[in-house]
């Protein structure tokens, strides 16, 4: 199970880089123009993560495979490009696997609102999917039986599976129980991850004494 930041804040991407157990990183276009994204990037790939998501604007494969190409900093760090999952996107997702295996990296689908997507997607050769609880929670659908049904269905063709949208201690929890490789979190839901009530007593407890003494 993996923790995935999610955030273009160069600040957050150093303190996150520091912590020791955040190896991938989600970057946001948010209002970045591209060069600034670009930089944004070798950035990000300079701080030290192995992977790094980057968000796609390309709508026809072609041009989805050149703009991962042009972030593509390094051959020690696997780069993602996500788009929203539609046929272009399996047809770049495809020709990644097939034609150029010295890039490291491949194409991730988001906002998957049917398993035959899922599958699709996983048969074309995508690397990684998305799944928005968020959204599913909106329509009033269960995320984690979504996260397990995906994962038997393309068990053996996708080698990540991230949940997205919601970040209480709970969701994680179901999220791994259904069977997700990855949390995508921002980085104030990714430092209050860390807390816990019984974590927080035991500090006090320890500080108490401490101070006793």
């Amino acid at each position: 199970m993996q923790l995935i930041l999610q955030s273009a804040d160069l600040e957050e991407l150093r303190c996150a880089a520091a912590f020791g157990f955040i190896d991938s990183v989600w970057l946001p276009r948010e209002k970045l123009c591209e060069r600034a994204y670009q930089e944004r990037v070798r950035e990000a790939a300079a701080c030290g993560f192995s992977r790094i998501v980057v968000e796609l604007d390309a709508l026809d494969a072609d041009g989805m495979i050149k703009e991962l190409e042009l972030h593509t900093v390094s051959a020690d760090t696997e780069m993602i490009g996500a788009g929203s999952f539609t046929i272009e996107l399996c047809r770049a997702a495809h020709h990644l696997r097939k034609s150029d295996p010295l890039l490291n990296g491949g194409v991730g689908a988001l906002h998957l609102a049917s398993i035959a997507q899922g599958i699709a997607a996983g048969r074309a050769g995508c690397r990684a999917l998305c799944v928005d609880g968020a959204r599913f929670a909106d329509v009033g659908m269960d995320p984690f039986r979504f996260l397990r049904a995906l994962r038997f269905a393309v068990r053996e063709d996708v080698p990540h599976i991230y949940l997205a949208g919601m970040y209480d201690p709970v969701s994680a929890l179901q999220a791994c129980e259904a069977g997700a490789d990855g949390l995508i979190l921002p980085f104030l839901p990714l430092l209050h991850s860390m807390d816990h009530p019984v974590t927080e007593a035991g500090m006090r407890r320890i500080l108490t004494h401490w101070k006793s003494d």
